[in-house]
């Protein structure tokens, strides 16, 4: 019998239910299938191409984070790179350790960008770059944490574990630098500054989780650090080695280039790449360039120079605070400052411009 119009509007509810039920559990199966994260997780991490020196400026959500900021001759690069990224505050400012070519563009940085909060190693340096990089701290009232191991800090959908030193008071400065791990979703970052092998046997003895994808060699790739038994701890996806074309330290070293060629690691270089960027999505990790995968060690030797030594000329100098001008004190314009503006200042040319002052144009200074 045909059906009647009534009998045919059910038939089609009942199809439809049926589709729709259907529909429901394939859309719920998929997404069971599909791992979870946070709405929006990303963060991206470029390592600044400072020559010998390390500088790593992180990026979530619009919450930055500055890692070192590198020598004094590319502070004003440092300054010039950061304000092309319109960036206005940053949530931390992490100093590794006191080491001129890792502290002394953070001076320039404090002086041009506002900073929450300064995390800092234990420990005091006798150098005139270290006072006045507490100077500039203190004068725009920007606090400093020493930060231990297991504190976590919070930016965007990133995070930052502190994992060393294990204790401040090494005999070497270098292995106090403060430790980091970073994490955004599955994908996670080590930067350890310049510890060797002391630190690096007690971070991996500690039990500590060391493992990263991507991994920013210590001491600029020295063979006194980036051990093997380090490497096997942090099992790195990615090494990015942050030094200087033909540096006087022959960094990288070979012993470590060779360690990293026999793991086959893919190795980004500032010296041969210039910055490199990387982003995380949670999930994946997307390079901005495809690695070099040059195992090349430094064309110098290693050797013992001092990288603590500040050999900086201390000399006599006029400062006007209001123009950022510095100039010799027997100059003309140097008379002529007002004395609400006018500041005597002793130290070393190289550290009043990283605190953003120019040389007068008439005595040169």
């Amino acid at each position: 019998m045909p059906q009647t119009k009534k009998e045919k509007k059910q038939r089609f509810q009942t199809v439809r239910k049926g589709m729709g039920i259907v529909l429901s559990i394939l859309f719920l199966t998929i997404a069971w299938m599909l791992p979870v994260y946070a709405e929006g997780e990303q963060l991206s991490i470029e390592f600044l191409d400072v020559g010998q020196g390390n500088a790593v400026l992180l990026e979530s959500q619009g919450h930055y984070v500055l890692i070192d900021g590198g020598d004094r001759e590319t502070s004003s690069f440092v300054v010039s790179y950061l304000q092309d990224k319109g960036i206005d505050t940053f949530d931390y400012v992490v100093a590794s350790h006191y080491d001129s070519d890792h502290l002394a563009g953070l001076i320039g940085v404090l002086h041009q960008f506002g900073v929450n909060q300064l995390l800092t190693p234990d420990y005091v340096s006798d150098t005139q770059l270290y006072q006045s990089f507490c100077e500039t701290a203190s004068e725009y009232d920007v606090g400093q944490i020493h930060p231990f191991q297991e504190e976590i800090y919070n930016f965007g959908t990133a995070t930052m574990e502190i994992l060393g030193p294990v204790y401040y008071g090494h005999s070497d400065e270098n292995e106090d630098s403060i430790c980091i791990r970073i994490k955004n979703g599955e994908t996670s970052f080590l930067i350890c500054g310049d510890i060797g092998e002391e630190t690096e046997t007690e971070l991996v003895h500690t039990g500590v989780n060391l493992k990263a994808d991507v991994y920013l060699l210590n001491h600029h790739g020295s063979n006194t650090s980036n051990t093997q038994e380090f490497l096997d701890a942090v099992q790195p996806s990615y090494a990015v080695i942050s030094c200087g074309k033909e540096n006087s330290y022959g960094h990288p070293g070979s012993d470590t280039m060779a360690r990293l060629s026999a793991l086959e690691i893919p190795v980004y270089r500032t010296d041969i790449q210039g910055t490199i960027r990387v982003e995380s999505d949670g999930v994946n990790l997307i390079w901005e360039q495809d690695p070099c995968n040059d195992f090349t060690p430094g064309t110098a030797e290693e050797n013992n120079l001092s990288e603590n030594t500040d050999e900086s000329v201390q000399t006599e100098y006029v400062l006007n605070i209001n123009s950022m001008k510095f100039h010799f004190p027997s100059c003309s314009a140097a008379q002529r400052i007002n004395a609400e503006n006018r500041q005597d200042y002793t130290g070393d040319r190289e550290t009043l411009i990283a605190q953003g002052y120019s040389p007068c144009g008439i005595c040169n200074p």
